[in-house]
């Protein structure tokens, strides 16, 4: 009677391994046929990467089997792309999403124009709509203020950046600021308050000092 028992627990376990077996190999087989081999690649959420190197870099994974390619990592090929993410699309298509660093300032010193990123890079940029131009060598703290300025001003101001202070040009008028935003941007709303209603014309404004504002220009007359 023991011996039956034995028998019989002997062939149940003997057709689970054979049965695990059989499901092991098939399932390998299926999942190394042709059918996930990868075909296509998409590649979203590009704005300044270039494409045409993504394009190149990622297509060593065409042929791939799908569930042999890892899921994400860093491109240094490309100075804009911060990180990529795989999705896989089954059974063939691998989807490539690119995070770019984020820009934050596109300005010109010496001739040559820049990019800032979030992450403080410089990347090299072409010259096109530029108006920030740095005059001279600007503290790292000070420049950072500037940029807090520059995302709150209308930005078809023309900007010239000193050592110690800024020129904003606009038409025909000088204002003088300095690396303080909340000092300047307070002084500059004001301005703005104060500029159609008291004055005919404007040369300059010194915005410098919180809370003062030095104005030459040509006031209206009191009717």
């Amino acid at each position: 009677m023991k011996f039956k028992m034995f028998l019989k627990r002997l062939l149940i376990i003997s057709f689970g391994f054979v049965f695990m077996f059989v499901t092991y190999i098939t399932i390998n087989h299926f999942i190394n046929s042709s059918i996930f081999n990868i075909k296509n690649i998409e590649i979203v959420g590009t704005v300044n990467s270039n494409q045409k190197l993504l394009k190149n870099y990622f297509k060593k994974f065409l042929g791939k089997n799908i569930f042999k390619v890892k899921g994400d990592g860093v491109l240094t090929e490309d100075v804009w792309v911060e990180k990529y993410e795989i999705v896989k699309k089954f059974p063939s298509t691998l989807q490539v999403k690119i995070y770019e660093k984020r820009p934050v300032i596109k300005f010109s010193k010496r001739g040559k124009c820049y990019i800032k990123t979030a992450d403080n890079s410089l990347i090299k940029s072409n010259c096109n709509n530029v108006n920030v131009f740095v005059m001279t060598n600007i503290d790292n703290d000070y420049f950072n203020e500037f940029i807090k300025i520059y995302r709150e001003l209308n930005n078809n101001l023309k900007f010239y950046l000193y050592s110690s202070y800024f020129v904003a040009k606009q038409s025909e008028i000088e204002i003088i600021g300095y690396y303080d935003s909340s000092s300047f941007l307070g002084n500059y709303r004001y301005f703005e308050k104060i500029a159609e209603t008291l004055y005919e014309k404007i040369d300059y404004a010194d915005l410098r000092i919180s809370e003062r504002i030095y104005v030459s220009g040509v006031k209206r007359e009191r009717g």
